[in-house]
C-alpha cells in the first residue's frame, strides 16, 4: 500500500457480530466485493469460518514432519555411530544390534517433533507479540464478539466504501482501526 493513500493511517476496518452464525456468507459477500485480505477474530474456532476464510495453512504440519524425520535420522545416527565408535562386547552381543534402535530413534523423533513444532509456531505467528493493531478495535478485549476484518493492505479497502459494505452485512458495530504510532 502506497504511503500517500489515506488508507495508511489505517489498519483494518472490523465489523463486530455477536456470534459466528452467519459470518461465512458474510465472508463469501465481501469477496464478491473484491476483498481478498480477510480475517475473522473470536472467542472460540469455528470450522465453517476457517472453510470459509479458506485457510488450509498446513505450514506446522509440515515442520513438525521436518523435526520428526530430523529427529530419527539423528537419534539413530547417534546410535550407529556410538555402536562402532566405542564397541563393547557385552555378554557376547555383536556390535551392530538392531533391537534397541527404534525405542531410542522413536523417542528421539517425538521430542525433536514437539521442539520443531513448538518453534514453528511461535515463529509462524511471530510470537511473542506484546501488542497488535488488532488490540485497537474498540470493545475487542471486553467483549465476546466475533469480528470480521478487512486488512487496509487489499487492494479495495477504502476509508470511505469499506466500512459500508461491513455495515450492510447487519454488523452490530463497524470501526476503522488505527495503526499503532511509531515511537518517538
Amino acid at each position: 500500500m502506497p504511503a500517500d493513500r489515506p488508507d495508511a493511517h489505517y489498519h483494518a476496518a472490523a465489523a463486530g457480530f455477536a456470534g459466528p452464525e452467519g459470518l461465512a456468507s458474510h465472508l463469501a459477500t465481501l469477496r464478491q466485493h473484491g476483498y481478498r485480505k480477510l480475517d475473522v477474530l473470536g472467542p472460540y474456532f469455528s470450522s465453517e469460518i476457517a472453510d470459509a476464510l479458506d485457510a488450509g495453512d498446513n505450514r506446522i504440519a509440515w515442520i513438525t514432519l521436518a523435526g520428526g524425520l530430523f529427529g530419527a535420522l539423528a537419534g539413530l545416527g547417534v546410535q550407529l555411530y556410538a555402536n562402532y565408535a566405542y564397541p563393547l562386547n557385552i555378554g557376547g552381543r555383536p556390535v551392530f544390534a538392531w533391537q534397541p534402535l527404534p525405542i531410542i530413534t522413536l523417542e528421539v523423533a517425538v521430542m525433536s517433533a514437539i521442539v520443531f513444532a513448538v518453534i514453528g509456531t511461535l515463529l509462524s505467528c511471530r510470537l511473542p507479540k506484546l501488542h497488535h493493531p488488532d488490540f485497537e478495535i474498540p470493545d475487542f478485549s471486553a467483549s465476546d464478539r466475533f469480528y470480521i476484518l478487512i486488512r487496509a493492505s487489499d487492494e479495495h479497502f477504502d476509508t470511505a466504501r469499506t466500512p459500508d459494505h461491513l455495515k450492510n452485512l447487519g454488523a452490530e458495530t463497524v470501526a476503522l482501526v488505527p495503526l499503532p504510532e511509531a515511537p518517538s
